[in-house]
């Protein structure tokens, strides 16, 4: 994904409205001299499929976000120092609008098994995603076919989280079996499927498939519908906060803001912004600090 940049992603017509202002925002801002909006998204492998953001395109991106939606213009962002060196904590530095020079500290809130889920899922997408673009034979096994994987099967079960690579990449070999063998080509009675028994992991999860004509071969992962219940993630927050509060000794000397990310795509239901709202827990030795959520909320700390 190293060729996307958020100039590309703009001119595509990805954002309209607020939305838009706000990301052309960010495009403007600087990143060690050099204009946001140029700057190649890079992710955490080299593949194209590959959706994850890797560390400092991710901590750049965050912060740009956070000051973009709180009005801010002209953020001159810097990642090395002096030296040429990669800065040490805070993540980043940033001149502000005034002249002021800060450190800013980006740090995502998530659970760990929630973290290990996101990766797995990013595995199995970016291990089939790259079979159709380098795989002739698989290519041709799969054919003009959209093919979604619901992980967790269809109804309220209780969502299983993928929990290792090495379950992850049995979830992608299996797929990759299945289609090879043209399974997938034969009519089912329902419009989501169960595997065989022989696609072990698949099978023990209750993963089912849907495959109908399409275009060209695609491939998507979901979910799979199960009931929300999940309480707020309140004292994830404050335990990720009081952490970085005690290494805070330990940043640069300058005055630095903490910028907190909740990155779950279901933290619309969950609410742990008004949780954290109405606990005001401390933040110094920062000076200033956001929350923002998986749909754009954000909370002054």
């Amino acid at each position: 994904m190293s060729h996307f940049t958020y100039d590309l992603l703009i001119a595509q017509g990805n954002w309209s409205g607020d939305v838009l202002a706000a990301h052309e925002r960010m495009a403007d801002f600087s990143v060690d001299g050099s204009r946001f909006g140029a700057m190649p998204l890079l992710t955490k492998t080299a593949s194209p499929n590959d959706t994850h953001l890797d560390k400092r395109t991710s901590e750049i991106t965050t912060a740009a976000k956070i000051f973009s939606r709180l009005g801010y213009e002209n953020i001159a962002f810097t990642t090395v120092g002096i030296d040429g060196k990669r800065l040490g904590r805070p993540d980043l530095g940033a001149r502000l609008p005034d002249g002021t020079e800060i450190g800013v500290e980006v740090t995502d809130v998530s659970e760990t098994a929630l973290r290990k889920h996101d990766a797995g899922t990013n595995l199995v997408e970016r291990a089939i995603g790259d079979l159709i673009d380098a795989d002739p034979a698989f290519r041709k096994a799969l054919g003009d076919t959209y093919f979604s994987l619901t992980i967790n099967g269809v109804g309220s079960n209780r969502p299983l989280h993928i929990s290792t690579k090495k379950e992850a990449q049995s979830i992608a070999e299996e797929v990759d079996r299945f289609i090879r063998s043209g399974s997938h080509t034969t009519p089912t009675s329902d419009y989501f499927a169960t595997f065989p028994a022989q696609y072990a992991t698949l099978a023990s999860r209750g993963a089912q498939y849907h495959a109908e004509p399409a275009a060209e071969p695609y491939f998507s992962v979901s979910e799979g519908a199960s009931t929300i219940g999940r309480a707020h993630r309140l004292g994830e927050v404050i335990r990720v906060l009081d952490d970085h509060r005690a290494s805070a000794k330990d940043y640069r000397p300058l005055p630095a803001w903490i910028l907190l990310s909740l990155t779950d795509t279901m933290e619309y239901f969950y609410g742990t912004i008004f949780a954290v709202e109405a606990t005001k827990p401390p933040i110094t030795p920062f000076v200033r600090g956001y929350l923002i959520d998986a749909v754009g909320r954000i909370l002054d700390l």
